[in-house]
């Protein structure tokens, strides 16, 4: 019975330790996509206030000029790209496991 205990404990030890590489890959991958879903926000913001289409877009979409929109359009892009690359760093993370 003693043998039989242990022995079982030893499989559930190395199961989990099998399982422990998976989740660091993919805490890695989630870790690394946060980073890059912030890089390309920021980027997805300044290049569309800079190019000067945040204004026109604005215009033509709510008929507004973009420093009187709510939430002006380079930060709702910005944002969409954000959530978009979360989205894909999760299924590239829950595959992972």
């Amino acid at each position: 019975m003693e043998q039989k205990f242990i022995t079982t404990v030893q499989d559930t030890g190395s199961m989990i330790w099998s399982y422990v590489p998976s989740l660091v890959g993919a805490l890695a991958i989630l870790v690394v996509g946060w980073f890059v879903a912030g890089w390309l926000a920021r980027i997805v913001r300044v290049g569309f206030e800079k190019s000067g289409l945040a204004g026109r877009v604005s215009k033509a979409v709510s008929g507004v000029d973009a420093e009187d929109a709510k939430m002006p359009n380079g930060n709702l892009l910005a944002m969409l790209a954000r959530v978009a690359i979360l989205i894909l760093a999760s299924a590239m993370g829950l595959g992972e496991m």
